[in-house]
């Protein structure tokens, strides 16, 4: 494979890789950590604020939002100054947001410093992680992915006990500070992303991934571009007028080919996995943010609250590592077990909803965390399987882009049926119908993407 300096690498699949794997799983520790204790300091937010379920859920729907948009401008600071750099900074605008939550006064505080600062900060991280595992892994790729990922089970788990004990003990004004300063460690994790030594190749080998995927994004908006008239110009103005416009027009391209790989969309294949991903999000965000403030509803304590989001990260931890070996026999195809952890996690979900027992919730928590650590696994192998491992980065950024813009609408909404119905089990269960309707489209995948090869080589051949 290539990398963005036209150089060849030759992935180790260990060495130091391995370090950039615990770069990663301390991303992933901080990141979806962060997000599953969301839910607790949801509930401090509320008593805080005093505002509705909507309008204090918006806090972790923009902080999701950011954090999915920002992994674009991520992956483009990092091929200008480096991956280690990145998600350092990263690392200082997470603390920056977090320190800053804690001096907030009003909830719309909240919503620029944890909602815009601390998602922009792990935004410069987690994609930028992800893209060095893969350079630094190939055969061991989805194995390394299940060990890294398994940092969000640990961090779940061991955020969502901390979160509970420090606002016992200390308020959320010291856990908010007391949080900053474990966010700052995300500046340890890109002190272990080394870049990986290389060799030069001929010029006519070099970098031809790249330059293919920026011919793509060219063309793409090219076609894409809506030019204005210039009616009632002269010739000079109309002549002055264009170069103007052509000189826009190539400024926006080169921003936007750094950011984005267009051709993605023209992938019938990706646009499935886009669709597969908004239903997954629409039980994810329903947990994330409104687990712990469901099981209040259904009088469990404040303690057992918490450790039921504790024990779901305990099941992430077992379920993704676990489901990355399952990924990496071969010959599998990774849709199978992709598919079912979906579905599983969709059925569990929607269930949930009719028992209001602890024991049925700790059921719950452990059989949705294992299979949503099978998806969250999986998803970064299917993008890899069917779009190639050079085009990984942009295509789990563009996966993330919907994640956040489908959380920024389903965390308020499920907040806002809760206060229309007085309960969240019509909202529940509409979510986990979501995610068991996405499982059933990853089965299509495999015949989708034989329908598309098989109408390509058709038209390839009538050209000739």
């Amino acid at each position: 494979m290539s990398d963005v300096t036209g150089q060849t690498v030759h992935p180790p699949d260990g060495g130091w890789g391995w370090f950039v794997v615990i770069a990663m799983f301390i991303s992933c520790f901080l990141c979806s950590g962060s997000y599953y204790a969301f839910s607790i300091l949801y509930v401090a937010f509320l008593e805080k604020y005093q505002e509705s379920k909507a309008a204090t859920a918006f806090v972790g729907a923009m902080s999701g939002l950011g954090f999915v948009l920002m992994t674009s401008y991520g992956l483009a600071l990092a091929r200008k100054i480096g991956h280690r750099r990145t998600v350092m900074l990263g690392g200082v605008i997470s603390f920056i947001g977090v320190a800053a939550t804690a001096f907030a006064t009003q909830l719309w505080q909240t919503y620029i410093t944890f909602g815009l600062f601390v998602g922009t900060g792990l935004g410069f991280t987690f994609v930028v992680c992800i893209e060095m595992v893969g350079k630094y892994f190939k055969r061991k790729f989805s194995i390394a992915m299940g060990i890294a990922f398994a940092g969000t089970g640990v961090g779940q788990f061991a955020l969502a006990i901390i979160s509970q004990f420090l606002l016992e003990k200390y308020g959320l004004w010291g856990t908010l500070l007391i949080s900053a300063a474990i966010f700052s460690n995300l500046c340890v994790a890109g002190a272990l992303l080394k870049p990986l030594e290389v060799r030069k190749t001929s010029r006519r080998l070099e970098n031809t991934a790249r330059e293919q995927t920026e011919k793509q994004n060219t063309e793409f908006l090219e076609d894409n571009i809506i030019e204005n008239g210039s009616n009632g110009l002269d010739n000079n103005d109309q002549v002055s007028a264009e170069t103007d416009k052509k000189k826009t027009r190539s400024f926006l391209m080169i921003l936007l080919t750094a950011l984005y790989d267009f051709s993605l969309c023209k992938e019938p294949i990706y646009l499935v996995i886009l669709v597969i991903a908004a239903c997954q999000m629409c039980g994810q965000a329903s947990v994330g943010i409104h687990l712990v403030r469901r099981t209040r509803d259904l009088g469990i304590g404040p303690s057992q609250s918490a450790y039921l989001t504790a024990i779901m990260g305990l099941a992430q931890m077992i379920g993704r590592p676990a489901f990355g070996a399952i990924g990496n026999i071969h010959r599998l195809n990774p849709c199978i077990p992709f598919g079912i952890s979906l579905i599983a996690c969709g059925v569990s979900l929607s269930i949930s909803s009719y028992s209001a027992s602890f024991t049925a919730q700790l059921v719950f928590v452990i059989v949705f965390g294992i299979c949503l650590g099978g998806y969250t696994v999986l998803n970064n192998v299917i993008v890899a399987y069917f779009m190639g491992k050079e085009r990984l980065g942009y295509g789990v950024s563009f996966l993330l882009h919907v994640h956040g813009f489908v959380g920024l609408l389903v965390g308020p909404l499920i907040g806002w049926m809760r206060d229309s119905t007085d309960s969240y089990q019509g909202a529940f269960w509409l979510a986990g119908s979501a995610m068991a309707l996405g499982g059933f489209l990853a089965f299509l995948l495999p015949m989708i993407d034989r329908l598309v090869k098989r109408n390509r080589g058709k038209r390839e051949d009538n050209k000739c």
